[in-house]
């Protein structure tokens, strides 16, 4: 390697090896991960679960994306103050703890090496939180970190971390007693925990650093629930009616799946948009009915004419002749004066029907 790329701060760091963690309270936090694992995973998932390693490094991000293994879970983590970390499950671990939940006990076959999926994510992350929560309750601290959502690779990890120094926390963990063991990594930025943002101008330099990181959103139209034997019947070509109210009723929300604003769907240089609004802005959708894309938020700007939109002129009308006298009616003759009508009978006694009580008074 030449004498250039060695003097790549980044590159460095990289061929920096990790460095060990020799802070007194290592020893008492691999105690609570040995005491309470064994016992959250009995009452969770009615797991045989031990532990039978534990080591913590200092580690970069570069290093953490550089080795990614494309076999295991990784889940981000959030922290005190917004700071987020990284969790990984590593094929053996992700599938044992799979297998107890789905077949009732861990399988001792081969693994399948495939990627994390979200199935494997919605199965998972719920131990990991109980067994982390478990050695905060058992090593007598605060647990202030829950899991978020699936990294599906690397280079989602590096939009969502911040760059410098991480705490890897590896632990190898034997599930079935013994069937299967796998290494559970948790990956926190160093000096998190309680870790406060300054305001004041000292913070300037950090602050514009912050302003330049990529952010990402999603603009949601609309979201409803199905029932899952429609949702599988879905095929290519299918048509998924969306209200239209919901061109005005975009949501921006987080990644994570915060709400951040309201807006409205509509077009910009010929590509979908969307504009941010007001909350309490009047909605611009036209009332069940009415046509025309104006009207639905999306510009009608150099859309071909339909064939039939515009209506054909009609020929004047020729005008009516004028209508001559009416000639008079007939007298109508004078009505009969009707006689006298004649009286109605008495009504005369009904017979008697059997088998009813006499009324009373």
């Amino acid at each position: 390697m030449s004498a250039t790329a060695i003097e790549n701060p980044a590159l460095r760091r990289m061929l920096k090896p990790a460095k060990p963690v020799t802070s007194g309270s290592r020893m008492a936090e691999a105690k609570a991960w040995r005491i309470s694992l064994p016992r959250v995973s009995e009452r969770t998932i009615s797991l045989v679960a031990t532990v039978i390693g534990f080591d913590v490094t200092t580690t970069y991000l570069e290093a953490i994306l550089s080795g990614w293994d494309r076999f295991a879970l990784a889940l981000l983590t959030k922290g005190p103050d917004e700071v987020q970390g990284l969790v990984q499950l590593d094929d053996a671990l992700r599938t044992g703890l799979i297998e107890a939940q789905t077949m009732g006990r861990v399988q001792n076959t081969p693994l399948s090496e495939r990627p994390g999926t979200p199935i494997d994510a919605a199965l998972c992350d719920h131990v990991v939180n109980a067994w982390m929560q478990g050695a905060a309750e058992a090593g007598d601290w605060v647990n202030d970190w829950e899991m978020l959502r699936i990294m599906k690779d690397p280079r989602a990890a590096k939009v969502a971390l911040e760059e410098g120094e991480y705490q890897a926390t590896e632990i190898g963990i034997s599930l079935g007693e013994g069937a299967r063991l796998g290494t559970l990594r948790i990956l926190k930025p160093v000096g998190a925990l309680g870790r406060t943002h300054s305001s004041g101008p000292a913070a300037g330099g950090k602050l514009a650093g912050f302003l330049a990181l990529e952010a990402e959103i999603e603009a949601v139209l609309y979201q409803t629930k199905v029932p899952y034997d429609w949702l599988s019947s879905l095929k290519p070509g299918a048509i998924l009616e969306i209200p239209r109210r919901a061109i005005d009723h975009v949501e921006v929300k987080t990644l994570e799946g915060k709400r951040i604003t309201r807006a409205r769907l509509g077009q910009l240089g010929g590509k979908r948009a969307v504009r941010i609004l007001e909350e309490d802005a009047p909605d611009s959708t036209p009332p069940a009915g009415s046509g025309g894309l104006e009207g639905m938020g999306v510009k009608g700007g150099g859309l071909p004419a339909l064939p039939g939109a515009e209506p054909e002129a009609l020929p004047e009308l020729p005008d009516l002749p004028p209508l001559g006298d009416l000639p008079d009616l007939p007298d109508l003759p004078e009505p009969e004066p009707l006689g006298a009508l004649p009286d109605l009978p008495e009504p005369g006694g009904l017979p008697d029907i059997p088998g009813l009580p006499p009324l009373g008074d």
